[in-house]
């Protein structure tokens, strides 16, 4: 009786040790995908069950939300990855540059339209192209106002041109106005000069003409003398 009991032991423990197999495995790929979404590791694997009872079942409605996870983290990964990608353009002065991954994260989409909605509202109050704008700047303080920025569209763009265009009138009335100073200053001086010749002329008519007259007035003198 004994040893039919510690037989029937042994069977029921090894029965029951194969029935629950499964869960180890299972155990071993919860684990493995839990250390997957908590950043611990780069990889996950799935849990290998092959049988088709409660445990297999169970096992492939695990391996495919891990698989849908894998793929929804891999995006939102290649989401952020564009997005830094974006701002460091950005920075370097293109405000055309966009997002165009799609995460799956919904958190991560409204962060994305977000910045793109931000992005658009400056190229839109500003321009393009950053460096453009930069460039035609330093042009302006130099003085040199023959460059415009092409294909303005940014309120800034457009600003920078109209200012250009405003001076470069202003200048060109300041230029017209000093040619016709110089030109008109030239005229008087001519003026001035023929004023004078004639002047000069006329003194030396007066001077001869009472050279004359007194000249006539001593001969008159010398004719009453003598009478």
């Amino acid at each position: 009786v004994i040893i039919v009991v510690v037989f029937s032991v042994i069977l029921l423990y090894f029965i029951v040790s194969k029935y629950l197999s499964p869960l180890a495995a299972i155990q071993t790929g919860l684990t493995s995908f839990f250390d997957f979404i908590n950043h611990k590791t780069k990889n996950v694997s799935t849990i290998e069950v092959k049988s088709n009872d409660e445990f297999g079942q169970i096992s492939n409605a695990i391996n495919e939300n891990i698989l849908a996870t894998k793929r929804g983290l891999e995006q939102d990964n290649q989401a952020v990855k564009e997005s830094v990608e974006t701002v460091s353009v950005v920075e370097g002065g293109n405000l055309t540059a966009r997002i165009t991954a799609n995460p799956r994260n919904p958190q991560l989409i409204e962060l994305k339209n977000v910045l793109n909605k931000l992005l658009d509202v400056l190229q839109a109050r500003v321009g393009s192209d950053m460096n453009a704008i930069h460039k035609i700047f330093e042009e302006y303080k130099s003085l040199d106002f023959r460059n415009k920025l092409e294909n303005a569209s940014g309120s800034v763009e457009l600003t920078t041109n109209a200012l250009g265009d405003e001076i470069v009138k202003m200048l060109k009335q300041s230029s017209d106005f000093a040619n016709a100073l110089a030109n008109e200053s030239g005229k008087l001086q001519t003026a001035v000069q023929s004023l004078t010749t004639s002047s000069n002329s006329q003194a030396q008519s007066l001077e001869e003409t009472a050279a004359a007259l007194e000249e006539i007035t001593s001969s008159m003198q010398n004719v009453s003398v003598k009478t």
